[in-house]
């Protein structure tokens, strides 16, 4: 791997989302402070749940290519990076049930996601989305055993620049 080629655009997206969610200090204790790469930080990851009782890793995803629309044409480089935001919470603890503890994590990500860019601009089309929420599922995880998640898909539409 030549260390000189930078870093590709779903990459630099997870950090920026990573940098967006530290930057919160309800959130900041939570965030894991690296992209997730679950092969070598499961056990960190397991550690932070045990340790904060939640925890939230970005995880890059493998950029798609953007939906071509009307008079938009195809463009090789033009990618749609997808960052997967994994929530987790430990089980029950106390009175409050897991899934509320969940639901309002998940909110607080969401909230301090909003109206946000990483590219510190208002132009159309460069602030990130929601493609999709679904539930964390940690059975073949042994690591995570008493781990409940929700996974926030988040999208935005990048150029690649030379």
């Amino acid at each position: 791997m030549n260390d000189e080629l930078p870093d590709g655009p779903e990459y630099v997206f997870a950090q920026a989302v990573i940098d967006r969610l530290a930057g919160q200090e309800k959130l900041a204790n939570y965030v894991m402070p690296s992209p997730f790469d679950k092969g070598d930080q499961v056990n960190n990851l397991a550690l932070a749940v045990a340790q904060y009782d939640a925890a939230i890793a970005v995880m890059p995803q493998a950029p798609q290519p953007p939906p071509w629309k009307g008079v938009d044409a195809p463009d090789p480089g033009v990618v749609v990076a997808t960052a997967a935001i994994l929530v987790m919470m430990t089980g029950q603890v106390g009175a409050v049930p897991t899934i509320r503890r969940l639901s309002a994590l998940t909110a607080a990500v969401l909230r301090r996601l909003r109206k946000w860019s990483p590219h510190d601009c208002e132009l159309a089309g460069m602030s990130p989305w929601v493609a999709e929420i679904t539930g964390l599922s940690t059975e073949e995880v042994p690591e995570l055993i008493n781990v409940d998640g929700r996974v926030i898909f988040l999208s935005i539409r990048e150029t690649l620049n030379p």
